[in-house]
């Protein structure tokens, strides 16, 4: 009798136990339930922000253009954000706009049902977002890097190895949906700090090892027009002066030559590879028929260059350019290449490196480490290379196993941009072309943004 009664109450504390246990059970899988809806309600509420982020950023864009007449400007920005939120199904949302002459902020906001959070109380989110835009005279371009093309596909593509870093704004007018910037292959394409943006229009394509910094996903852009429609232009063209060699005759062609280029007789000044072990100094002026260099040392005095036809090719493992002080053998100085028709003369391309040149080149005006913000810039000043509209040719710059430097402003509004990075830095300011490819090609391009590399412009963008 003894121990069945001791079995029995073993019995009745086992069933005991087993209850206990199925209500902790119950009351933690409860808790757990309301922590994974709460998580999920979150993690929506986070991407809708994200889309009412992007909205605000594109609308204050928008608006800032139209500044400082703040009724157009703000009408812009409403009309930019209601279409925006039409097409991401959010039309309810309300947008909120303020302005003062410099500025515009941009406020939407939209309340939300929760998922599955109203089990513990919240049964609406709410969701803002706000961005502020500046917009100022005599600054640098909006963007670093702008691609005009309003279909392009791509617009943008980057792709190889090493490493392309930005130090301002990409900008992409394309919409095509799927691949307005495209990045891939092993290379990066790097914002420098999180204060900058991708602005793209339309969609975007990252593969590969890229992770595009900043830059996946880009944010939501606007079309963007840059109103450089005029063109270096002289009453009279002068004569080049004579170029200058120690060892060697001119070649024909090259002003100074015995059959000089003309007007009329347009011939390209071609130094060919066997000038490899001589050194030139060309002067700025008009070169009807272009410029190839293949051999040799060229020093280009400060000035334009006037390319009608032919383009400016300096490519070819003995070149070596650099733009000088007059009468120096260093770099400094400053140079515009003006690319550019010509009646007779095909219309040529514009390509610096490739093949082991090397080159090191200051824009017109010459380049200040420290400039003076509220210094008057000449025409044309700070631009490195100025492509015609009506030409169309490619733009190469490519880098080398040493660093380079193309500094200043490159605008070819028509045409492809290509940058090659190689195994040194390449070394650039600014572009503004049609398309543009870059290809880090195991070395870095480093697109620096620098104020006192760059024209003014009247600048816009977000600050807040």
């Amino acid at each position: 009798m003894l121990s069945t009664t001791r079995l029995r109450r073993t019995s009745r504390t086992s069933q005991g136990q087993s209850g206990q246990a199925i209500v902790v059970f119950a009351v933690s899988l409860t808790g757990l339930l309301l922590v994974a809806a709460l998580a999920f309600d979150t993690g929506m509420m986070m991407l809708e922000r994200r889309i009412h982020q992007r909205v605000a950023d594109a609308a204050a864009l928008a608006g800032a253009r139209y500044l400082p007449n703040r009724t157009v400007a703000a009408s812009k920005a409403s009309e930019i954000a209601q279409v925006n939120l039409a097409n991401q199904d959010r039309a309810d949302a309300v947008v909120q706009v303020n302005t003062t002459t410099t500025h515009i902020q941009v406020v939407v906001s939209q309340q939300l049902n929760s998922l599955f959070a109203a089990v513990v109380g919240y049964e609406q989110w709410d969701v803002r977002a706000r961005a502020v835009a500046i917009k100022l005279d005599d600054q640098a371009p909006f963007a670093a890097m702008v691609a005009l093309s309003p279909d392009a596909c791509p617009a943008v593509l980057v792709s190889g190895t090493g490493d392309v870093i930005s130090n301002g704004d990409i900008q992409v007018n394309s919409s095509c949906p799927d691949q307005a910037l495209k990045i891939s292959g092993q290379g990066d394409l790097e914002l420098a700090h999180d204060g900058l943006g991708c602005y793209v229009v339309g969609g975007s394509q990252i593969s590969g090892k890229a992770d595009g910094t900043y830059c996946d996903p880009p944010q939501q852009g606007f079309p963007i027009s840059y109103p450089i429609n005029a063109m270096p232009s002289y009453l009279n063209w002068p004569d080049p002066p004579t170029l200058v060699s120690g060892s060697r005759a001119i070649p024909d062609g090259c002003p100074g030559s015995g059959s000089p280029a003309t007007d009329t007789q347009p011939k390209t000044c071609q130094f060919t590879a066997s000038y490899k072990d001589t050194a030139w100094r060309l002067y700025p002026g008009y070169y009807p028929g272009g410029i190839k260099l293949q051999g040799g040392t060229f020093y280009f005095e400060p000035g334009i260059y006037h390319l009608a036809g032919g383009g400016l090719q300096a490519s070819g493992s003995d070149v070596t350019v650099l733009s000088v002080e007059p009468g120096e053998t260093t770099l400094g100085g400053g140079i515009l290449l003006f690319n550019t028709t010509h009646a007779i003369a095909a219309n040529g391309a514009i390509q610096l490196g490739g093949s082991g040149a090397t080159f090191n080149l200051h824009p017109l005006g010459g380049f200040k480490e420290n400039c003076d913000p509220e210094e008057e810039l000449s025409a044309w000043e700070r631009y490195l290379i100025f492509q015609d509209p009506a030409v169309t040719n490619e733009v190469v710059i490519n880098g080398g196993s040493n660093d380079m430097h193309a500094r200043g402003l490159i605008v070819a509004t028509t045409a492809n941009v290509k940058v090659n990075g190689g195994t040194g830095t390449l070394y650039i300011d600014g572009i503004i072309a049609d398309t543009f490819q870059i290809n880090g090609n195991g070395g870095n391009i480093n697109v620096l943004y620098d104020a006192c590399g760059l024209p003014k412009f009247t600048g816009y963008g977000l600050i807040e």
